[in-house]
């Protein structure tokens, strides 16, 4: 899994922590807990369906999704052709 997060630029420092990208590999098919970082966000799916929310929840591909503030943590099913950017 290959994840980077990078920060706004300072105009939309106020508003946007961070924005990221989360992009599975080849070694992947695994769990992976995502621990709460305050911020609430917006998810979008550009790789097959993920399965999120501890098996709650499916995010299919070429969807956007409100993400609220986690007090939680989660586990997301992550697979080699996983790829989802955000912003919280």
């Amino acid at each position: 899994m290959k994840y980077r997060e990078l920060k706004p630029c300072i105009t939309l420092e106020p508003y946007i922590h961070s924005f990221w990208e989360l992009k599975g590999d080849d070694t992947d098919n695994q769990w992976q807990r995502n621990f709460p970082d305050g911020c609430p966000g917006l998810v979008v799916n550009l790789g097959n369906a993920c399965i999120t929310d501890n098996g709650a929840v499916r995010m299919d591909f070429g969807k956007t999704y409100a993400v609220g503030m986690m007090t939680s943590f989660k586990d997301s099913f992550i697979e080699a052709d996983t790829h989802l950017l955000g912003y919280a």
